[in-house]
């Protein structure tokens, strides 16, 4: 495993606070990102619904999901399920060893 030492920053703005631990370690490490944050990134809204529940508050949750993907999230990191079991390996094989967060 060889990190990569250029350092790169990532924004988590638009990114609800309960979910910025697992964001960060998905993009700089590749680790899962948990089950509705996982359903967001590979575009199965309907799944994330049923993790999130179907309170408001779970609804809101989705839709600052979809505005940090959409906004903030790298486009290489979302989008489907190949695209996400991809960047989690590529991370996995080569994490950024040194990354800046923007909140």
């Amino acid at each position: 495993m060889t990190a990569i030492t250029t350092p790169i920053t990532f924004s988590l703005r638009h990114l609800p606070e309960q979910y910025h631990d697992e964001a960060k370690a998905y993009l700089a490490c590749g680790t899962d990102p948990g089950s509705l944050l996982r359903a967001c990134l590979e575009n199965r809204l309907v799944d994330a619904w049923g993790q999130a529940g179907p309170s408001r508050l779970g609804w809101d949750n989705i839709s600052e999901i979809c505005h940090w993907l959409y906004w903030e999230c790298p486009s290489e990191a979302w989008g489907n399920e190949s695209k996400v079991s991809d960047w989690m390996r590529e991370r996995r094989n080569r994490p950024y060893e040194r990354v800046e967060w923007r909140a």
